[in-house]
Formats: C-alpha cells, structure tokens, sequence
C-alpha cells in the first residue's frame, strides 16, 4: 500500500504514466522500428550515367506494418525533390511502406557532413537507403542534376535493420 501511495498525487491521480512516459515512448519508438526494418542491403546506385534517379542493384525486401514487402532488382528508385547548394552537404532518404510504394526525402543540408539533420522517417515506413550529396562548384537540383555529375559528389548509403524514426533532430557522423 505505502508503494501505491508513492504513485498518487496530492488529489489521488495516479501519477505512474507521468514517471514513466519518457520510457514508454521510447519503448513505442523501438517496437515501432522493428515492426518496419528493410532486411537486406538495396545495393543502390546510379540507374545509368547521366541519370538523375537511382536503382536498386539488389532486391529489396522488408518487413512493413507487419507485412512482407519484396521489390526485384533493378528498380528505380523515387525521383529526389530539393535543391543542394553548393559547398553543402545533405540525404535524400529512401523509404518503403507496406504497398511497396517507394518515396524519398531531402533531409537539412549542413555546412558539413556532421551537421546535415537526417529527415524523419515516417511512422508507417521502413528506410531503404540514403543518397548523400555533397555539390562542389554549383547546387544540386534534384531532378535535374545527374548523379553522377562531377559536381555532384554522391554517395549511395544502403541503410538495412532498424532505424528509429528520428523524432528529435539526429545527425549523420562520419568516422574518416
């Protein structure tokens, strides 16, 4: 009984969900990103030279909401949408959600790799990849510019396993 009372406030409210929310939400977090894990490494990469879109060089597959998603090799991926500026650094994240559909997001750019802020990853989707994009001599227009234009400097991050969905700013660290 003394235990239960510790709970309680002045007015008899209980007070374990104050206590504990903090926990409880990160918990929802991990649970969430388990439930929505792409499995196997994409292999992304250029679809072709001079193209602006990127492919899949391996399947992909993906537990999504509880379902089993499979995209074949080859694939393009979803058309980037942003503009980088020059002598900036940014991601275009790739995701997947239960139907297979495939959509992308620009994250923050940064003044380096370090301080670029990763977009959010949605709730209901899993992360396929990152396109990293570091223009050196005039912007990155996704859409527009080739990825493998040699101002580009584009990197292909494959991004298999959990990811948590980046509900408070993150950024991505490098080691050199």
């Amino acid at each position: 009984m003394a235990q239960y009372d510790l709970l309680r406030g002045d007015h008899g409210e209980d007070r374990l969900w104050d206590i504990h929310k903090g926990q409880i939400e990160t918990l929802n977090e991990v649970l969430d990103c388990l439930n929505n894990i792409v499995m196997e490494e994409a292999d992304l990469q250029i679809k072709a030279g001079g193209e602006t879109v990127a492919k899949n060089g391996s399947a992909i597959r993906a537990m999504v909401e509880g379902s089993l998603v499979s995209i074949s090799a080859n694939t393009d991926m979803p058309a980037l949408s942003g503009t980088v500026t020059a002598e900036k650094h940014n991601v275009f994240s790739i995701y997947i959600d239960a139907n297979g559909v495939l959509t992308s997001s620009m994250g923050t750019e940064g003044d380096t790799l370090a301080t670029v802020v990763l977009p959010t990853r949605p709730a209901d989707k899993a992360q396929v990849g990152m396109v990293k994009v570091s223009p050196s001599g005039g912007s990155f227009i996704g859409g527009t510019t080739a990825l493998d234009d040699a101002t580009a400097n584009t990197e292909y991050i494959d991004t298999p396993g959990p990811q948590l969905s980046n509900k408070q700013s993150h950024t991505l660290t490098v080691e050199s």
